[in-house]
């Protein structure tokens, strides 16, 4: 029973390998030892699958805190009734909203919604949300503490973000 029939019948069958009769001690050797490191290589495989499955656990955790902590701004106390809630497609996306508020009757609803998931996407939204906030309060300056009109913190935003990354 040595014909490539049968080898090929048993490896199929699950086989690792196969060792033809009669038995030679010195093959067998050398057949053990290339399954041991098999084995070992399989392991190390299985070992490295698993920190790699732990480290995109960490990411999608990591993403969720920012999320949770800089992407979503705390709706004003007062005399408005306002609820926000965000739900993000994956466990992380750059979905973002905040509020900023100028004054007891006025406030800034900023949304935004970043095109990707994961925490690049996270970290650009958490960008823009900054310098969206940014302008108002540079831009507030310019206005002498009133709020300035969106159409500005738009353009200021774009110039700033450009310029950014051309640079």
């Amino acid at each position: 029973r040595n014909s490539p029939e049968d080898l090929e019948l048993i490896l199929k069958a699950g086989a690792d390998d196969y060792i033809q009769k009669p038995v030679d001690i010195k093959w067998l050797k050398i057949r053990l030892k290339i399954s041991e490191k098999n084995a070992e290589h399989k392991t190390a495989r299985k070992q490295a699958e698993k920190q790699l499955q732990t480290a995109r656990a960490k990411e999608i955790d990591i993403g969720s805190r920012i999320q949770k902590n800089l992407l979503h701004g705390k709706a004003p106390d007062g005399y408005y009734d306002i609820v926000a809630h965000s739900i993000p497609s994956q466990k992380v996306d750059g979905d973002f909203y905040d509020f900023y508020i100028h004054n007891q009757h006025c406030f800034d609803l900023v949304v935004g919604d970043v095109m990707g998931k994961g925490i690049p996407a996270a970290l650009i939204g958490a960008g823009i949300k900054s310098q969206i906030l940014h302008a108002i309060n540079q831009l507030k300056t310019e206005t002498h503490g009133e709020p300035p009109p969106i159409r500005r913190i738009l353009e200021s935003v774009q110039s700033d973000v450009s310029r950014q990354l051309i640079e």
